[in-house]
């Protein structure tokens, strides 16, 4: 196969469909009829969408193929649901290269490069995705540069990761596995070395492990709406640490709980510090002394 790229629908039709028959070409029709966004849903592919240009693919594949079929599915805009579409045809590890290509994204001055994997029924990290190929984009100066990919994994039931699984995923700078339902992280996490960006939001995540703390590129970690309720002090390792972002977590309410504590005690007697209030504090004096902002 040639080296990916990803392909307009035109592009597919060219490429591999050149002498398609009369219902071949009935069926790539209804795919990129379906494939057109709707103005009411531009976001993601509703299920029953996902499903009927499954059931289109698996018609078409049996004449033309099942690489050439999946990659006429995925080309549009709206693309059938990847989990069910990899786990539906046999495909190789190039033909599935191919097909991830198709949900890459290039860099613009709004956002950065990224592998946009969300929403996507995923029960596990595709194998391939260190080999999709992706720009990079400079973060950083022309003296001191920051090369930047993001890969987004948000909302998929991915309920498990695995050091392979890390050490794929350490291709891309920036990662999001945004409602991972994990209660924690195993420690295999360490191996994300060229992590610049990690957003764990909408997460079941009770606690970081402290490996994490070894991943000394990082400069922003978002846990907004997870059940963090403690960082610890070794925080103060990730000296480029910019910002922790914290939205509506047991950690920053006992944050503010903490500076309420201090403001009314004014130079009065108050009452003892909770344990939690304790760790926070000294998380914000390690914080502190990396210049890291806290976000909520």
């Amino acid at each position: 196969m040639k080296s990916p790229r990803r392909l307009s629908p035109s592009a597919v039709r060219r490429t591999y469909f050149a002498k398609a028959s009369a219902r071949v070409d009935q069926q790539l029709k209804k795919l990129e009829r379906l494939g057109k966004r709707s103005s009411s849903d531009p976001l993601k592919t509703p299920t029953d969408v996902s499903d009927e240009m499954l059931a289109i693919t698996a018609a078409l594949a049996k004449p033309s193929g099942a690489f050439p079929a999946a990659l006429a599915a995925v080309a549009g805009p709206r693309k059938p649901l990847l989990g069910p579409l990899l786990a539906r045809f046999e495909l190789s590890r190039d033909e599935r290269i191919g097909v991830l290509t198709q949900f890459t994204k290039a860099a613009t001055r709004e956002s950065d490069p990224v592998l946009d994997l969300s929403r996507q029924d995923l029960t596990e990290v595709p194998a391939e995705i260190d080999a999709v190929p992706l720009e990079l984009k400079n973060r950083g100066t022309a003296r001191k540069p920051i090369p930047y990919r993001e890969i987004n994994l948000g909302y998929n039931p991915i309920a498990r990761l695995t050091a392979t699984d890390f050490r794929r995923l350490n291709g891309f700078q920036g990662i999001h596995l945004i409602a991972l339902k994990m209660k924690r992280l195993p420690p295999s996490v360490r191996l994300l070395t060229n992590a610049v960006m990690l957003n764990f939001s909408w997460s079941d995540l009770t606690a970081l492990p402290r490996e994490i703390f070894e991943l000394k590129k990082l400069r922003a970690l978002k846990l907004n709406w997870t059940e963090i309720d403690h960082i610890h002090e070794d925080v103060r390792g990730l000296r480029d640490l910019s910002f922790i972002e914290l939205a509506e977590t047991p950690l920053l309410e006992t944050l503010y709980s903490l500076e309420e504590q201090e403001h009314e005690s004014d130079g009065r007697k108050s009452r003892a510090l909770t344990a939690q209030e304790r760790a926070a504090a000294r998380l914000r004096i390690a914080l502190a002394e990396i210049d890291c902002e806290i976000r909520g």
